[in-house]
């Protein structure tokens, strides 16, 4: 199994897990987010080279943030579209969103009781 494959299933399996911490490094645009299983074993992805971050959390949590649903995928379009959609606020000078054709992006989409949306250029098991 390669490290997209891997990643992709580990992906899969963050759903019924809980979100116990968001973690955030300025100075790299490293994002690591780390959840727990209803056994007690522990996942972290670190994401790298953060271009957009979108956290959102419902007012009315009575307890850990239940994830519903996680997906990854990659950008074929320099992330044009996705950035877009996300309201990435960097512009061409020709008023379009500002996309990176040379770079390969990923996109993460965490939902539940706190959603994370993220494009960045990886994304790693630890």
């Amino acid at each position: 199994m390669n490290a997209i494959d891997k990643l992709l299933a580990t992906v899969l399996q963050l759903r019924d897990t809980v979100l116990k911490g968001i973690s955030y490094a300025v100075e790299k645009r490293d994002l690591q987010l780390s959840f727990q299983h209803w056994n007690g074993s522990t996942l972290s992805l670190r994401l790298r080279g953060v271009l957009q971050l979108s956290v959102a959390s419902t007012d009315d949590q009575s307890g850990d943030p239940l994830v519903v649903n996680a997906r990854v995928e990659t950008l074929e379009d320099g992330g044009k579209e996705m950035l877009g959609s996300l309201g990435y606020m960097w512009q061409e000078t020709n008023q379009t969103v500002k996309a990176y054709p040379d770079v390969p992006l990923m996109y993460l989409l965490v939902e539940g009781d706190t959603c994370v949306g993220v494009v960045c250029r990886e994304i790693e098991l630890e």
